[in-house]
């Protein structure tokens, strides 16, 4: 009895000392996904299966112009492009985005870092086409949805 209690003591000394878990570490690199929203060409908010409902997701890989004004929209003029057109280039990618995105089911793959200033989950986005094939929304998206694209 007194050797167990002993080795549970170490036992407990062994992993307090600096170690610190997070929930995020227990969560696997990967999750399925439907999208109930579309925010932008490259943001949409999600209901998840491991994360839960209303995650907000960046799609890595891709940036859109912007759909609405906001402090990006100024870094995205120039090249001959005017605050209308960026504007009306940022509205067709979310539009194409709803078109290819809204209630359908994803899968996203996370990278190491999680999340970006805003607190959306960064992630490469996979389109669910069939039982078994997967699209990835970025190779989508510059098929179709080019003059959308900013980068």
């Amino acid at each position: 009895m007194k050797k167990l209690l002993m080795c549970l003591l170490c036992s407990m000394l062994l992993l307090l000392p600096g170690t610190v878990y997070a929930v995020e570490d227990f969560m696997p690199s990967f999750d399925m996904c439907t999208v109930v929203r579309v925010i932008d060409g490259d943001t949409f908010e999600a209901n998840c299966r491991y994360r839960g409902d209303g995650v907000k997701v960046r799609v890595l890989g891709i940036d859109t112009y912007e759909s609405r004004e906001n402090s990006h929209l100024a870094k995205q003029l120039g090249d001959n492009v005017t605050k209308e057109q960026a504007l009306a280039k940022g509205r067709y990618a979310k539009h194409c985005a709803q078109r290819f995105l809204k209630d359908t089911a994803v899968v996203l793959v996370f990278p190491d870092r999680r999340y970006d200033m805003y607190n959306r989950l960064l992630s490469k986005v996979y389109v669910v086409v069939g039982s078994r094939r997967f699209v990835s929304y970025t190779r989508l998206l510059r098929k179709y949805c080019r003059q959308g694209i900013y980068k």
